[in-house]
C-alpha cells in the first residue's frame, strides 16, 4: 500500500485517519447521545461546549498515543461546518430504545487510554450517562 502522505508509513496514515474519525465520531456520539440534544445546542452552551473541547482532547491524547497525530484544529474545523440540527446515530438509538454502541465508540476510546495510562474523565463520565439514559451497562472500562 502506498504511504498517503511523503515521509509517513501507510500504518501512520491508516491510523491518522482511522483515529481521526474516532476521534470526531466519539465526540459527536457521546455529546449527542448524553444529552440528547442537536449540536447546535451543544455549540450554543459554553458549559457544553467546554465539555465537548475535554473530549476532542482526550480522545487526541489517546490517539498520539496510539501512533496517530491528531490535530484538534482540524477536528474542530469538522465541527465549524455541521448544521445546528445535526444528531447521531447513537442519540437517535437511545431515543428509540435501541441498546448505543458504547463498547464499539467510547469504549475503544476509554480501552485505548487504559493502555497507555492515560485518564479519559470526560469520555467515561459521558458513556456512563448514555448507558444510565438507556439503561444499560456503561462500558466496561467505565467502572
Amino acid at each position: 500500500m502506498k504511504s498517503i502522505r511523503a515521509g509517513t508509513s501507510s500504518y501512520e496514515d491508516e491510523a491518522r485517519i482511522l483515529w481521526g474519525k474516532l476521534v470526531r465520531l466519539n465526540t459527536l456520539a457521546c455529546m449527542t447521545a448524553a444529552y440528547d440534544v442537536s449540536f447546535g445546542a451543544i455549540r450554543s452552551d459554553p458549559a457544553r461546549w467546554a465539555e465537548l473541547t475535554a473530549c476532542v482532547q482526550e480522545g487526541v491524547a489517546v490517539a498520539r498515543a496510539e501512533g496517530a497525530e491528531i490535530d484538534p484544529a482540524v477536528v474542530f474545523g469538522e465541527f465549524d461546518v455541521l448544521h445546528d440540527g445535526f444528531g447521531t446515530s447513537m442519540q437517535r438509538d437511545v431515543a428509540a430504545g435501541r441498546e448505543p454502541e458504547l463498547d464499539a465508540i467510547p469504549g475503544a476510546v476509554l480501552r485505548a487510554g487504559e493502555r497507555h495510562g492515560i485518564a479519559c474523565p470526560t469520555v467515561a463520565a459521558l458513556a456512563a450517562r448514555i448507558a444510565e439514559r438507556a439503561g444499560v451497562p456503561a462500558p466496561a472500562s467505565v467502572g
